[in-house]
């Protein structure tokens, strides 16, 4: 496969992403960008971009055939692979589990970790259990304990008309913001005919919002690319009565440029926006308080906790609300739009349906 790739030197992003488009195509991808300040000028005043496109013959229908079949097999060893190290690590845990030194460790502290919760977070919340009668089952006290550390919902979001969704890489923003998006036009009362519009702030994958196309073919909404901040106010400017989606650009918690960029387009957006930050319950509980701490700058009003669905422990979920606080609004659990969506309000609880959820019966 060659690579083609051009440089360009232009005053806007808008005038990048329409010769890139015209020179490479759609589905070309931005590999480098940065501001430049010329001799005239004491702030950045033109983008240099560097862009590419894979160009490669379309192999006869017999070698594709083969090609698939060989994908296949190698997919088939690395999953066989992957399945015989899973037991490995397993049976080397199985057989750790029973050597370790749990003598400094209470009762209440390692029933707490066994459920996956930060060992410093267990050793606090048991010390609250020591505090609390002998009557009170201990799943009774983490539930109490757990409601009084759990902040409750934020600024109601039924008054917000703008919504930003942010977060890291593959927690499940698009797909969030699809599910909250048709609940509201489909399921709450007098909303069927409003107006829902879609936008893409994803300055480096010019197919980024193809996804978000094909939500907004199934509800009658538009999409749009946006790269600045200019773009994007006038974009909201031009839907004064719509419910408007923003979906941003994934962000590593450790990639500090790539989210003061996102925090630098929102930052000159002067419309109130309702933000929400998306995790995964998959996440470590170390890696949830570094994205925490992140994408603290912008302010974000709720958590949403996604892939409730593919774990069965949430020690860390726990951990986190316990630590910060946060306020929970929504849990995904599947992939469905927008059937696996779990709103949390004034009939859904969030502890209780963590509990549900992990099986503790408090």
């Amino acid at each position: 496969m060659e690579l083609q790739a051009r440089k360009y030197v232009v005053k806007s992003m808008t005038e990048a992403m329409c010769l890139i488009k015209r020179d490479l195509g759609n589905d070309a991808v931005i590999l480098h960008k940065k501001r430049m300040i010329d001799g005239f000028s004491s702030t950045p005043n033109y983008f240099e971009v560097t862009a590419t496109a894979a160009q490669a013959a379309v192999p006869s229908l017999s070698a594709q055939a083969a090609m698939n079949r060989e994908r296949v097999r190698t997919l088939e060893r690395e999953l066989k692979s992957i399945k015989n190290s899973i037991s490995e690590l397993v049976n080397i845990y199985q057989r750790r589990r029973t050597d370790i030194d749990l003598s400094g460790f209470t009762e209440g502290e390692i029933k707490l970790m066994d459920l996956g919760f930060d060992e410093s977070i267990a050793r606090k919340i048991a010390q609250r259990f020591r505090e609390m009668s002998e009557e009170i089952s201990m799943e009774k006290k983490l539930a109490m304990i757990m409601k009084e550390n759990v902040r409750e919902r934020g600024r109601n979001s039924d008054d917000a008309r703008v919504f930003v969704f942010l977060g890291p890489t593959g927690v499940g923003k698009t797909t969030t913001l699809a599910k909250i998006s048709s609940a509201l036009k489909l399921e709450r009362p007098g909303n069927s005919k409003c107006e829902i519009v879609y936008i893409c702030l994803d300055s480096f994958r010019l197919g980024a919002g193809e996804q978000l196309k094909n939500y907004a073919q199934i509800l009658d909404s538009k999409t749009y690319n946006i790269y600045d901040s200019e773009q994007l106010i006038k974009t909201i400017e031009m839907h004064p009565d719509a419910y408007i989606f923003i979906d941003t650009c994934g962000r590593s918690q450790l990639d500090e440029s790539g989210i003061n960029e996102t925090f630098r387009v929102l930052r000159d957006m002067d419309i109130k926006a309702y933000k929400y930050l998306v995790m995964s319950a998959v996440t470590k509980y170390e890696d949830m308080l570094e994205i925490c701490n992140s994408y603290g700058k912008f302010m974000c009003d709720e958590v949403i906790i996604t892939k409730v669905d593919e774990t069965t422990n949430y020690g860390n979920v726990f951990s986190l609300l316990y630590h910060l606080g946060v306020a929970v609004n929504y849990f995904t659990n599947g992939q469905e739009v927008p059937k696996h969506l779990v709103e949390i309000g004034e009939n859904t609880d969030v502890v209780e349906m963590l509990f549900r959820l992990g099986g503790i019966n408090a």
